[in-house]
């Protein structure tokens, strides 16, 4: 029964208490159950099915395929060993050996006990030593001197690369070989006992001194030794490592000669220096030390060292005794350097500081010796002590000064300030402790302290900032900072900052440019042009009218003309306003011609306004400039319609008039062709007063035309048609150097009107053009079209109603093709006098018929030629017209 029952409980008891982490897993990866150092490791649940993890929740590698193959070969082999990562219950990763042994019953189905043993250690040091060999190895191989590894019979096993290279040869020559080859006879009895020695004793060292030959056969004396160990399999190794002293003697001999010089520079020093052996003997004096001391240096050579205590003094004035001098912790092998100030009294009563500087010479290791110096600091001290005094004079300075005065570190903590700055904010000294500049600093001031931190002195002499800060109670304050480190020679951790309050003119600053905003306002939203130049004329600004007005694009492009006497129309109006300029009192309303930027004129009232004089002076002088161009146009087509409607009047009474006698000389002259032969003197005559009875009353007709006293038969004309008709009678009397052309594109629409009058009208147009063209040559382009009243700028000037209207188009492009030439503005027949065509009767007959119509007859100005625009309101948009005289 014990049999039977007890290796079960033993087996259950040492899962549950075995300090090794266990689980028991089914085939598809479920956690069944965990012994106690198992939950504790890897943080899983007790036996507890509903929280039950899988073995893929602590071995995040594992996947359920995997896990099904690790299965079937444990099940297969009976256990299997093989590394894994866990994930701990703090969240680490730990390396564990894992051993999975499938368990199989006949009343239960198989699970599989895992074992869990960390060796995260293990490979660590195994890492640690692979990495200890190679290092080793790299050493050796990377050694100065010569290193050997030789078998207990003194053959080659290795050898370092400089020592081969020393010797002449490479290690695969020297591998094999026995070292004893190397050797001169006469030391290899020596090396022979050396290599018995040593392996008889092995972990021993012992020491030797032998002389190889290169392959050259130079001698090489080494200095080597020698210590047997056991190998990686067991075996005895000896290695052999050693120095090349063949030059010690010469070294020493130039050693020794350096000692004498350096003897002699000692003796000329004004270092204090000593030499003191291991029995506390003085070897070595230099005059300085008995200079400083007080003593004379030949007696003290040969000395015994307490002799030179007897000056030295401790801060009351009392002698120091041997054992508390700087120098005797070094004598006595306590320290390896000692540096410290001691204090002396000289002959005559004097105080004096000196720094002793003590340290062994490693050189004479078997006769040990201490060197000691002295340095005379007492002008340093003296030096020391003063500027001490200035520092405190300036700190009483600084707390004395008017203006804030403060010290930062780089990260913009406060360390110091001064009084000023505490009446300033409100704020004690005890309170800026700890506190931060950015702290006091307004938001939108944060990025200054940020540059005033980041300032170097290469960058400038100091850093400038204007920062408002708040005080106690929230009292803001402007500063103006000058800031710069407090050492100007590289970096320095601390930034002097100096102050001064500028919160008056801040607040001075802050009005001033809200003035000059509402001035640019002003000035950028005036209809009128607005110049600012300097006294000599030089364009500094313009506001958006005057760059709309001359016909610029851009506020650049007017400046670019450089002075204002380049926007002038001509020298002498330039000339007028240079002397506007020049004027010490205002200048108000001087008519001025200015030039637009595509040839035309815009005629203006200059207003001057000089620059001031005295404190407030300023080298700017506004000008305004009011465009009256259109002002003027009107007044000169008022002044013209008063003087066609005069001349109308008198048309109508001419016609009254003469119109009787010239009915009456055409009556008479019918009756006396009647009488008289035609080709006799008389009918001749008759005839000829005939013809300039009929020219007087056609020329009479025209009159009542301009005047307005011919009635309208109104009936719909078809004006492109009619245009058509006068341009292939034109065509058949041009000269040869005219071209006609003609477009006719509003065919079909019809005008309420009288036909006779408007053939009148376009006969009238033509012949004042052709004798234009005659005089000049070139081509003459007629065009009609439909248009809206939308679609010409010159509407509104000639104060038409708004609809439908045919447009013709005479114009006479003066020696070139009429298709090239750029279009330019119409106008009015007030805005005449500026261009090269003055209109005459044949104009006036038009505009007559075309105001008689509810139109209008408007002449455009070209660059190179004319153009006449006769404008008539279609049937379907006829306007009544008013009954008067042109």
């Amino acid at each position: 029964e014990w049999q039977q029952t007890a290796p079960q409980k033993f087996a259950v008891e040492w899962v549950a208490r075995t300090t090794s982490p266990v689980l028991f897993v089914d085939r598809e990866g479920a956690i069944l159950h965990a012994n106690e150092a198992a939950q504790n490791l890897l943080d899983l649940p007790a036996a507890d099915p509903e929280r039950r993890k899988s073995i893929w929740d602590v071995d995040a590698h594992l996947t359920p395929e995997l896990w099904h193959t690790h299965w079937e070969r444990a099940r297969q082999t009976g256990s299997l060993v093989m590394e894994t990562t866990c994930r701990t219950a703090e969240g680490n990763s730990a390396l564990m050996e894992a051993t999975l042994t499938v368990l199989s019953g006949e009343d239960h189905p198989p699970v599989c006990a895992v074992t869990l043993r960390d060796i995260g250690e293990r490979k660590q040091q195994e890492k640690q030593l692979r990495i200890t060999a190679e290092k080793f190895r790299e050493l050796f191989e990377q050694a100065p001197g010569l290193y050997f590894t030789l078998d207990p019979q003194g053959f080659i096993l290795s050898v370092n690369r400089p020592g081969a290279h020393r010797l002449g040869f490479s290690a695969a020559e020297l591998a094999g070989r026995p070292l004893g080859e190397l050797l001169v006879e006469t030391d290899r009895p020596e090396f022979a006992g050396l290599l018995v020695r040593a392996t008889s004793e092995p972990g021993r060292t012992h020491t030797g001194e032998f002389t190889l030959t290169d392959r050259e056969g130079n001698p090489l004396r080494m200095s080597a030794s020698c210590r047997a160990t056991e190998g990686p399999e067991g075996q005895m190794l000896v290695l052999l490592w050693g120095q090349d002293v063949s030059g010690q003697h010469q070294q020493a001999q130039k050693l020794q000669e350096r000692l004498d010089r350096l003897e002699a520079l000692a003796a000329v020093s004004r270092v204090g220096t000593l030499l003191v052996d291991a029995g506390g003997q003085i070897v070595f004096c230099n005059p300085r030390v008995g200079e400083l001391l007080g003593m004379e240096a030949r007696a003290l050579q040969g000395q015994a060292l307490d002799t030179i205590a007897r000056p030295f003094r401790d801060e009351n004035g009392h002698p120091l005794e041997l054992s508390r001098l700087p120098f005797y912790p070094v004598w006595q092998g306590q320290h390896s350097f000692q540096e410290q100030e001691v204090r002396i009294q000289r002959p005559d009563g004097q105080m004096a500081y000196l720094l002793c500087v003590a340290l062994p010479l490693p050189e004479e290791a078997e006769n040990p010796h201490t060197l000691v110096q002295f340095f005379d600091i007492t002008e340093s001290k003296r030096q020391v002590q003063e500027i001490a005094d200035r520092e405190q004079h300036l700190r009483e300075l600084l707390d004395a000064a008017p203006d804030p005065i403060f010290q930062l570190d780089r990260e913009g903590k406060i360390l110091r300030v001064n009084s000023a700055l505490e009446q300033l904010t409100g704020f004690s000294g005890e309170e800026f402790t700890g506190m931060y500049l950015a702290e006091l600093a307004v938001a939108e001031d944060q990025d200054k302290i940020q540059k005033i931190l980041d300032f170097h002195p290469q960058d400038a002499v100091y850093c400038r900032q204007v920062i408002t800060i708040t005080g106690k109670g929230g009292k803001r304050v402007a500063l103006e900072l000058h800031a710069r480190p407090a050492s100007q020679k590289g970096f320095s951790d601390t930034i002097q900052c100096i102050a001064r309050d500028v919160t008056d003119r801040v607040q001075t600053e802050q009005a001033l440019r809200r003035t000059a905003e509402t001035f640019r306002q002003i000035f950028e939203a005036s209809p009128d042009i607005r110049l600012l130049c300097t006294s000599e004329g030089v364009l500094r600004d313009v506001n958006a009218s005057g760059i709309r007005v001359l016909g610029y694009a851009t506020r650049e492009e007017l400046l670019a003309e450089g002075t204002v006497e380049a926007l002038c129309a001509t020298p002498q109006e330039a000339e007028k306003l240079r002397r506007c300029l020049n004027s010490r009192t205002p200048v108000i309303n001087r008519e001025v011609v200015l030039r637009h930027r595509r040839g035309g004129k815009v005629l203006a009232l200059a207003s001057v306004t000089p620059p001031g004089e005295g404190e407030t002076a300023w080298d700017t002088v506004e000008i305004s400039l009011r465009d009256i161009t259109a002002y003027r146009r009107a007044q000169q087509e008022a002044f013209r319609s008063h003087r066609f409607r005069a001349l109308g009047s008198l048309a109508e009474s001419l016609h009254r008039v003469v119109g009787q006698f010239t009915a009456a000389i055409l009556g008479q002259t019918e009756l006396l062709r009647d009488q008289v032969a035609p080709n006799s003197p008389v009918g001749q005559a008759v005839n000829h007063i005939r013809e300039t009875a009929n020219a007087v009353r056609e020329m009479l007709r025209q009159l009542a035309l301009i005047s307005g006293g011919v009635p309208l038969a109104a009936e719909p004309v078809d004006f492109s048609r009619l245009v058509a008709e006068m341009v292939q009678e034109w065509k058949s009397r041009l000269p040869e150097n005219i071209r006609l052309e003609s477009e006719l594109s509003a065919s079909g629409d019809l005008v309420m009107g009288d036909a006779w009058q408007l053939k009148q009208a376009l006969e009238a147009l033509w012949r004042e053009l052709q004798e234009e063209a005659l005089r000049n040559g070139g081509s003459v382009r007629i065009a009609v079209e439909a248009i809206r009243d939308s679609d010409a700028s010159f509407f509104s000037e000639a104060a038409l109603s708004p609809g439908r209207y045919i447009r013709l188009s005479i114009r006479n492009v003066s020696g070139g093709d009429a298709s090239e030439t750029t279009s330019g503005e119409s106008s009015s027949p007030a805005a005449l006098a500026g261009g090269r065509y003055q209109p005459g009767t044949g104009f006036a007959i038009a505009l007559a018929v075309a105001e008689a119509h509810g139109g209008t007859c408007v002449v455009g100005d070209f660059p190179e030629d004319n153009e006449i625009v006769l404008l008539l309101p279609t049937a379907d948009g006829e306007r009544p017209r008013e009954d008067m005289p042109a």
